[in-house]
């Protein structure tokens, strides 16, 4: 079994990576880590930390580096997170890190910082702890061991579901990549499941799931080639109400364009390919 470690400990790694660095960096902790510095959780296998650019992602990997830790390939749950690296040190301490974007869709949106507590100022680093809400949207999308008991740790501890909902409606409109929304609504439904919870917004997060899923589908299909409304119909094999629905939403998001009754990708979309 991996070794825990214990707020104590996040904190002296923090304390070592503040004398080295050489300029001011903010990290958002998320995760078990956030966890531990809200009393919610004992003790953690790693911390998840998303930096807002390029320039502090850099500066972190060099203190790291030159304080032991070294790069970790991950396989499995950890691989579908998608962090921008993973670096542990001797004792088995683990730093995953992002930049700006977690698990390849959900963004470290303005109202998430403005909802993040500082938890410790030094002279050279902030580090803040994210809202529980986004603690469990985050735990939400990962299905790593113990993350839906977290997700029912977070819930029965109290949690505001209209800043979860307007966060994830926020995240619906403005993320490039739908996929995640899907995992969000199934570790929904996980929990629901596993501790037989009353979950306010289900319904409206398993329609939110399913339009993302038709998005990504009839994007998918726009992949190929530009198609006509109708060959989309039939392709999908879904109602045609709820398909034009989805693609007005993905003209809006720049995703498509629609001319005359054929639809293709944005050039932007198509540059991003």
């Amino acid at each position: 079994m991996k070794k825990l470690f214990g707020k104590e400990y996040i904190q002296k790694e923090f304390t070592k990576i503040n004398m080295i660095l050489k300029e001011k960096v903010n990290l958002y902790m998320l995760g078990g880590g956030a966890m531990s510095f809200q009393k919610l959780k004992d003790a953690t296998k790693d911390v998840d930390v998303v930096l807002t650019d390029k320039k502090a992602f850099n500066s972190l990997s060099d203190i790291l580096h030159k304080s032991g830790y070294t790069d970790v390939m991950v396989k499995g749950p950890y691989e579908r997170m998608n962090p921008s690296r993973v670096l542990e040190n001797s004792d088995g301490f683990r730093f995953d890190m992002f930049i700006k974007q977690v698990c390849n869709g959900l963004l470290l949106s303005k109202a998430i910082i403005d909802r993040s507590t500082k938890i410790i100022s030094f002279e050279n680093v902030d580090i803040f702890t994210v809202a529980p809400e986004d603690v469990f949207i985050f735990k939400s999308i990962t299905s790593r061991e113990r993350d839906r008991e977290d997700m029912n740790t977070l819930f029965h501890h109290g949690l505001d579901f209209d800043v979860i909902r307007k966060e994830i409606l926020w995240q619906s409109k403005h993320s490039k990549n739908r996929a995640w929304l899907a995992f969000f609504y199934v570790g929904l439904e996980e929990i629901k499941v596993m501790f037989s919870l009353d979950i306010p917004y289900f319904d409206d997060f398993y329609e939110l799931a399913c339009d993302e899923v038709l998005q990504h589908n009839i994007l998918l299909l726009l992949e190929e080639k530009p198609r006509t409304i109708n060959d989309i119909v039939k392709k999908i094999g879904e109602d045609k109400n709820w398909i034009m629905r989805n693609i007005k939403r993905m003209i809006r998001k720049g995703l498509v364009v629609l001319d005359e009754d054929t639809v293709r990708l944005s050039g932007k979309n198509m540059g991003d390919k």
